[in-house]
């Protein structure tokens, strides 16, 4: 249309100025004068054939008055953890942190066809713990003790950070040792007596793990508490072990041997349990730069901050009023919807005074549950399901460009207003994979930024 009325236009035009230049710019002018009209659009068009039971409409709000608390994690299990963990550190933000190991051993073999042999002698006994990483003063050292469990551990495999060995160990050490956090090894002589307590040379209990377990059930070892930063060992249990060094007296030729106790905490391998016992005194932290222990575990007033910490210390529960809730329902429905679909809920949690160095010791990563302490994960985190190719929306990954972190908790937010849970309540803590990390994070909740949930969702009629 806009061609022809044009070639219209430019024959009428060169009739009356045929040696005038007023044509071109006349037809530049037309040209934006039909091109924008034509290209004006009516965006309304068509909306009123739309069933009224079928109008849409896409709304974004944010909430700002979360509810957020700090609470103790004391009853995390720590058996099931791929190491194990000994020693004591001090931070400036934490206290202190302590770990104590607990593992049973199993018979790992002689290195004799005859076994114990003729009138057999213990030469002597030696620990060796392998050190993988040490956290902390990597110039500290140690003083560890060593104690005999008394009587089996009970019948499973699951044993917590705050479970109570009190009843299970001789009051008396084996032995105590140095132990030097700078070192691959930890290296020390145990007293011969504790190698003649496997002395038997009928060889039954090194054929029945079961009469080898109720006959030796393990070891405690403790370590004495610091005063100063410390460290914590990460230690590999399958390359801890116990030798004991022994000769007899075999004719026609005396042999030299030994025998081999084995720690391991890998089920795949053998059946043994070991955990970690973890204790924290928040006392210690420096009073400035510290956490506030008198918040700990007051879930009846909202805290402006609020801290997570690995090695089973705190995490922050996060409560989304149902007034909140409510009051986005009693919108929708007072601008004429009856339903919500949820496009996106993102949560931001902010880093209390960000700096390189709070970035630096926080977590890497943290999840979300409905309860961290029974490892109830909302929907949308669910990290079992991740690998090199998928990646969760779900994020929760400490964010340096926002200086905090963002999780992406869409169908939890869904469930909310759907009905499907009225569990507003849940439990940001570690990620699965760091609940290890002896370090934390700590959180605003508006000393000068608050936590904010922004929701994108879509009203229905």
């Amino acid at each position: 249309m806009t061609i022809i009325m044009l070639k219209k236009v430019q024959n009428y035009t060169m009739k009356l100025f045929p040696n005038n230049n007023f044509f071109p710019k006349f037809t530049a002018l037309a040209v934006i004068i039909f091109s924008t009209g034509c290209a004006t659009v009516d965006q309304q068009l068509g909306t009123d054939l739309i069933p009224d039971k079928l109008q849409m409409k896409v709304e974004i709000d944010t909430l700002t008055e979360i509810n957020a608390y700090t609470c103790s994690v004391d009853s995390l299990i720590t058996s099931r953890w791929e190491e194990q963990y000994l020693g004591s550190m001090i931070s400036p933000e934490f206290g202190r942190t302590q770990c104590d190991l607990v593992s049973e051993y199993l018979f790992n073999g002689f290195h004799s066809d005859s076994m114990w042999g003729d009138n057999p002698t213990i030469d002597s006994v030696v620990l060796m713990m392998t050190i993988n990483s040490t956290i902390g003063d990597t110039n500290y050292v140690h003083t560890i003790s060593m104690y005999d469990l008394k009587q089996s551990l009970p019948d499973t495999n699951v044993f917590a950070a705050n479970f109570d060995i009190s009843g299970y160990v001789d009051s008396e050490p084996i032995a105590t040792f140095s132990g030097k956090s700078n070192q691959q090894y930890i290296k020390a002589h145990l007293p011969k007596s504790y190698g003649e307590r496997y002395l038997d040379t009928t060889g039954r209990i090194y054929l029945d793990d079961e009469l080898f377990y109720k006959k030796f059930p393990g070891s405690y070892f403790k370590v004495a508490l610091n005063n100063n930063e410390g460290s914590i060992l990460e230690l590999d249990m399958t390359n801890t072990q116990v030798v004991i060094f022994y000769h007899n007296q075999n004719k026609p030729t005396p042999d030299t041997s030994n025998l081999i106790l084995s720690y391991t905490n890998d089920v795949l391998y053998a059946p043994s349990n070991g955990f970690t016992i973890i204790n924290h005194d928040y006392s210690l932290a420096d009073p400035i730069k510290g956490i506030d222990a008198s918040t700990i575990n007051d879930t009846i007033n909202s805290q402006k901050k609020t801290y997570v910490q690995g090695m089973c210390g705190l995490m922050t529960r996060i409560e989304i009023p149902q007034e909140q809730i409510d009051k986005i329902k009693n919108k929708v429905k007072a601008l004429g919807y009856s339903n919500i679909v949820i496009n996106n809920a993102v949560l931001l949690t902010p880093l209390l005074n960000p700096s390189t160095y709070s970035m630096n010791i926080s977590l890497p990563r943290l999840g979300m549950y409905y309860n961290y302490q029974m490892q109830q994960l909302i929907p949308d985190y669910n990290p079992y399901v991740e690998d090199d190719s998928y990646e969760l929306p779900y994020g929760g990954y400490l964010n340096r460009a926002f200086k905090g972190y963002k999780m992406d908790i869409t169908t939890y937010v869904q469930y909310l207003f759907s009905g499907k849970t009225n569990q507003n309540k849940t439990d940001l803590a570690c990620s699965i994979g760091f609940e290890e990390y002896p370090t934390g994070c700590f959180l605003d909740n508006g000393t000068s930024e608050p936590m904010k949930l922004s929701i994108t969702y879509t009203m229905i009629k």
